[in-house]
């Protein structure tokens, strides 16, 4: 992938599957910060099975994102706190997002938010293992949502302030 300042219009960044050839996905790390560095004006991203392990703060920075997958990267544990701040974000998709934990404390402030996807780890929910544990407080406010396929019920215990 090369990002380079003559690319830092680019609007839309999806993946062409059919054409894509990749070594084992272990062996993949996508250079997701240097994107977020360069294209500041993307609408849509597409993130998803890349092996991403964490988001960097510089999310917070596409102001202009309103399409975003991340699904298929089940090592990614959470969202950045600056993640609140795409406020024109539309949809996310998180759909086997297996090893995410929570999702940032102000989610709510995506108000324009309208389909939301989260991870739906059955088996590990009845074991006590890892996974989303509990949706964040003022979820009421998010008006604009229409799709939810889950909501998960259960206490809080943030590590993120």
């Amino acid at each position: 992938c090369f990002i380079t300042a003559t690319t830092a219009k680019i609007r839309s960044y999806v993946q062409v599957r059919e054409y894509c050839v990749r070594a084992s996905a272990e062996d993949v790390q996508f250079p997701v910060r240097a994107l977020l560095a360069n294209w500041r004006s993307l609408r849509v991203l597409d993130l998803s099975a890349l092996n991403i392990t964490d988001l960097p703060n510089a999310i917070g920075r596409l102001l202009h994102l309103r399409w975003l997958d991340l699904s298929r990267n089940g090592k990614l544990k959470m969202l950045p706190k600056s993640f609140t701040k795409l406020i024109n974000l539309q949809f996310l998709d998180l759909w086997k997002c297996d090893s995410l934990e929570e999702l940032p404390e102000d989610f709510n402030e995506l108000v324009h938010l309208r389909r939301l996807f989260v991870p739906v780890r059955n088996s590990l929910l009845r074991a006590g293992g890892n996974g989303l544990r509990y949706m964040p407080l003022g979820m009421e406010k998010m008006a604009c949502l229409t799709t939810l396929n889950m909501f998960i019920l259960g206490q809080r215990k943030s590590s993120m302030k």
